[in-house]
């Protein structure tokens, strides 16, 4: 049996011996199929990517380093003054926690985190009482590279997955948290500032939930 492939510019054949043994052989001893105008795609070139890109994390500037834009992050909850007071009023107690309270620098529009079986994507810094950075996802000299959370399972503490709890995509978000709820190796009261990038269904948290209620 003979099989021929035609491609361009020239015809290449490949010859297969016939087995007699074959039901395929006694019912065609011979065949030959052509594929005319065959022509051949060469591979795609892959542009190089940047380690940041291939971690799936591309990096990208967030609003929590523009303070100019957006005044009320100058205005830190522990500090003294008229001005403190007045975002301190502005605050909202969360319903089931009133010790962690929450000012919307900027509220967003898109999907909101309505429970802890959430992933989410975040830029974020965290603060002690005296408003030195302990945490975030900044780099030193570089742009951030966003965070990627599961809410149900996360070093952030407490604080952080109930304050986030009700923010909306694109939205800027300043938690104030209580000792008890703060950052898991961090004693005392601190400040999240959270920029919400991206919120979605997490499958192994929906699974945590079922067996660790």
């Amino acid at each position: 049996m003979e099989v021929s492939f035609t491609t361009l510019p020239r015809e290449k054949s490949l010859s297969i011996l016939p087995m007699a043994t074959t039901n395929l052989n006694r019912i065609l001893p011979t065949a030959r199929i052509s594929l005319a105008g065959f022509s051949h795609t060469p591979m795609p070139t892959f542009a190089s990517i940047t380690q940041a890109q291939a971690k799936g994390m591309p990096a990208s500037q967030s609003r929590l380093d523009q303070p100019d834009r957006f005044p009320k992050l100058k205005k830190f909850p522990f500090h003294e003054g008229k001005e403190v007071e007045e975002i301190i009023k502005e605050m909202i107690k969360v319903k089931d926690e009133p010790k962690i309270k929450y000012l919307d620098i900027e509220k967003g529009g898109g999907d909101t985190v309505t429970d802890l079986k959430k992933k989410v994507r975040i830029h974020f810094d965290f603060y002690d009482s005296n408003q030195n950075r302990k945490h975030g996802n900044w780099q030193n000299g570089q742009k951030r590279r966003p965070e990627k959370i599961k809410l149900c399972k996360h070093k952030l503490g407490k604080g952080f997955e109930k304050g986030i709890q009700g923010m909306r995509e694109g939205g800027i978000r300043r938690i104030v948290v209580p000792p008890e709820y703060s950052y898991e190796d961090v004693e005392g009261s601190g400040v999240f500032d959270v920029e919400l990038l991206e919120v979605h269904p997490s499958m192994s948290c929906k699974v945590r939930k079922i067996f660790f209620k």
